[in-house]
């Protein structure tokens, strides 16, 4: 090779190398980043996590970044609506949303929702599959779908999502809503390719009440229902205000539901945003969902998961794809809502 060659190749290798520095950053937040979100002061999160851990994460986040964390909770579709129909009328409200949904952020980017951003976590990841190649999301927790139930009521719960069809469990049982609840939505997907509509006609059988989300802790501790079809995150702030939940975590699968976070394109408080998903996907952060009986996406000594409950690697993790749960969402929402309104 020529000496003019061998120039020409480290130049243009030097031109390549600084434009890839460029297009992507180092992972984190950089001080300058860091020194802005605390001139912006705040950042709203809009979030599907039950409002005990929303509140937990607004408050840790706050202390530890010195960030107000303002709260908006909803339930997976709905604040995934929100989100879409501000988008259009060009109102720019949120910074971050998480949803239990990956077909959510899936839509968002595909519409130029989401700005990317790659957290200092990165490289803890234990899966490709949970984050988007680009860096447009990623999961800030995984859902265990399991049943929840009272056990005071509940002396025998069921060990499988299959016995939810039994005769007697007639008027104990509760679920969220597919058209509301990403929670349910991935729940009845499953369902759906386990044991097909017949099944559904089953828990149709046994007047199994619907509302929008699955988050009916008080109902079950109430005994009204004392059976929610929903996930073992319910479990786990409910006991910590005493009311008596508990969680079977089925023979034929716990549904993982892989939950984004990502920062809205038009964010308004963009550095703050940066700031508390990158604490939110830290291990310091991680463990404030594995509290609230989520698994994590992230593998870190640190994070310690409570005692009382099978690891999760332990458990047997039904994980959809989803551009298929995409496909099936017209028929989900179709028969769902012949079966049960709404």
């Amino acid at each position: 090779m020529s000496a003019r060659l061998v120039i020409a190749w480290l130049i243009g290798g030097g031109v390549l190398a600084s434009t890839l520095a460029h297009a992507q950053p180092a992972p984190g937040v950089t001080a300058e980043e860091r020194a802005a979100a605390r001139r912006e002061g705040q950042v709203t999160y809009y979030t599907a996590r039950t409002t005990v851990t929303a509140n937990t994460i607004a408050k840790k986040a706050g202390e530890a970044l010195g960030i107000k964390v303002n709260i908006v909770r909803l339930a997976s579709t709905l604040v995934f609506n929100r989100a879409v129909q501000e988008f259009d009328a060009g109102i720019n409200a949120a910074d971050v949303i998480d949803t239990s949904v990956t077909d959510h952020f899936v839509a968002m980017k595909k519409k130029g929702m989401l700005q990317p951003f790659t957290p200092s976590s990165i490289a803890k990841f234990t899966n490709p599959a949970y984050y988007d190649p680009e860096h447009y999301w990623h999961a800030s927790q995984i859902g265990l779908g399991a049943i929840n139930y009272n056990p005071q009521l509940v002396k025998d719960p069921p060990k499988s999502w299959k016995e939810l069809t039994d005769p007697k469990f007639k008027d104990k049982l509760v679920q969220g809503h597919v058209k509301a609840s990403g929670t349910s939505l991935l729940l009845d997907y499953w369902l759906v390719k386990l044991y097909g509509w017949e099944y559904f006609k089953g828990l149709q059988k046994n007047n199994i009440m619907t509302h929008q989300s699955c988050d009916q802790s008080n109902l079950v501790a109430s005994g009204e229902r004392v059976i929610l079809l929903c996930d073992h995150q319910i479990t786990v702030p409910a006991q910590s205000r005493s009311l008596p939940v508990e969680t079977v975590f089925p023979e034929d699968g716990v549904i993982a539901q892989i939950g984004g976070m990502g920062i809205l394109k038009k964010a308004p408080h963009p550095n703050a945003a940066r700031l508390l998903v990158d604490w939110c996907l830290s291990p310091e952060g991680q463990q404030v969902y594995v509290d609230s009986g989520l698994m994590s996406a992230v593998n870190d000594p640190k994070i310690k998961y409570p005692s009382k409950y099978p690891h999760p690697a332990t458990l047997k993790l039904l994980v959809a794809d989803p551009a298929d749960v995409g496909r099936m969402l017209p028929e989900l929402r179709e028969k769902f809502s012949e079966l049960f309104g709404g």
